[in-house]
């Protein structure tokens, strides 16, 4: 059954509307202008209930999130001062933590079960505490930094309601005042490349190593040389050193945050091209693959000639003609370098055909030497009358037959098929 509160509630007027009303607001404000504001409501559907309403400080001006019934109360509520005023409990309070000024705290009144018969005077209320907290980046601080790892990555967070430090230098020469904190050890030596391209604020970005906030070596910092607030380092890096990475806004400007950085390879091939033999008229494929930091560009060759439109990790060549054997490699490049593969010889046949020869009758055993196109199939038969032919073996070129059969017949003939 729903609760009936407008009866009996301030003044006995009766109100089973959805109108729902309010009393003994408190207001508190912490470090980063955010607003809480604590009140008790009830309303014709709702006892009289501890409440609050949230605003963030970077949310539009004259609004407020929806407001917080978060201990709801438990009976009506009757009585009257010595006015006749129906007199509810007076105590409204919300502050702000003194220990950590981004927290609130709110204590409301709400009513609780009336004593006996609801009569004038059997009203009964209580308080309620509630404590609100507001999101702080979980990097906030230096010791408190995000590791991120890899010659290279991207990475996105935010510096909204972030704090900066005692001790903490100024970054890029700027007092900024909402630094959040990145690790990152160089897995090689080399130059490596940070920015903040894609942040929606005017960044701040500095590179120390240092093993606290107050004791930090500056290797690099930058303000807004990547255009658009977003900002760039270059440094050379040393294989296992770590970091430390801080991203500031500009005079405190807060934001989402986005941190690129890379640290380039040369290619290393890792599935190098193999050497093929081919029929004319057929197709052939070559594979090769390469790693490195940022991912390789490929450019295949034939005879050190660059094939056009031969750009991907494998190439593949139909229709093939006997002009079409030789050398190939693929150069695989980035910004750190280029690096070239292993040789792979593509070999052209005109045909697949066989080639029988070497032979000899020996113990009872017929022999012959069969030469293909190295690595094809081959089926040997055997017929007596050029109707019937029978598969006796099948193998791979080049290969040497054997018919221990041969004295079970007067006279035999042989054939090889692809």
């Amino acid at each position: 059954m729903s609760p009936t509160l407008g009866i009996r509630q301030f003044g006995r007027i009766e109100d089973t509307t959805a109108t729902n009303y309010y009393a003994f607001p408190s207001v508190a404000v912490n470090r980063f202008n955010d607003v809480l504001v604590g009140f008790s409501r009830f309303a014709g559907t709702q006892y009289v209930s501890a409440n609050y309403a949230f605003r963030a400080f970077n949310e539009p001006q004259n609004t407020m999130q929806s407001e917080r019934a978060y201990k709801t109360g438990e009976d009506s509520y009757w009585k009257r001062d010595n006015n006749s005023h129906n007199r509810w409990g007076d105590y409204s309070a919300a502050s702000v933590d003194p220990v950590n000024d981004s927290v609130f705290w709110t204590v409301q009144e709400y009513s609780t079960p009336h004593s006996g018969s609801l009569v004038d005077g059997s009203g009964r209320w209580a308080t309620w505490w509630a404590n609100v907290t507001v999101t702080l980046p979980a990097n906030n601080n230096f010791s408190a930094a995000q590791a991120i790892n890899g010659a290279q990555g991207t990475v996105t967070g935010t510096n909204v309601r972030a704090t900066k430090e005692t001790g903490e230098p100024n970054h890029a020469g700027n007092a900024g005042g909402a630094s959040i904190w990145y690790n990152w050890t160089a897995p090689a030596n080399g130059s490596v490349t940070i920015d903040t391209v894609g942040s929606t604020l005017d960044t701040l970005l500095a590179v120390y190593t240092g093993s606290s906030v107050s004791a930090l070596t500056s290797v690099a910092s930058d303000h807004g040389s990547a255009g658009n607030g977003a900002s760039r380092v270059v440094f050379t890096g040393s294989s296992g050193t770590t970091y430390r990475i801080a991203v500031d806004g500009f005079n405190g400007a807060m934001g989402n945050v986005t941190l690129n950085w890379i640290q380039p390879t040369v290619p290393d091939f890792t599935t190098q091209p193999q050497s093929q033999y081919v029929v004319a008229g057929n197709s052939v494929t070559f594979t090769a693959t390469a790693i490195g930091t940022p991912t390789p560009t490929y450019q295949w060759r034939f005879n050190d000639n660059n094939i056009t439109g031969a750009t991907t990790s494998t190439y593949t060549k139909n229709n093939v003609q006997l002009s079409d054997g030789g050398n190939y490699t693929v150069v695989a490049s980035n910004s750190a370098g280029s690096t070239t593969s292993a040789t792979a010889v593509r070999t052209v046949f005109n045909s697949a055909a066989a080639t029988l020869s070497s032979f000899a009758y020996d113990n009872d055993q017929f022999q012959f030497a069969l030469t293909g196109v190295p690595g094809f199939s081959y089926v040997i038969q055997a017929t007596t009358d050029f109707t019937d032919w029978t598969s006796i073996q099948t193998n791979t070129s080049p290969f040497t037959f054997t018919d221990t059969l041969a004295t079970n017949y007067p006279y035999r003939f042989y054939r090889a098929i692809h």
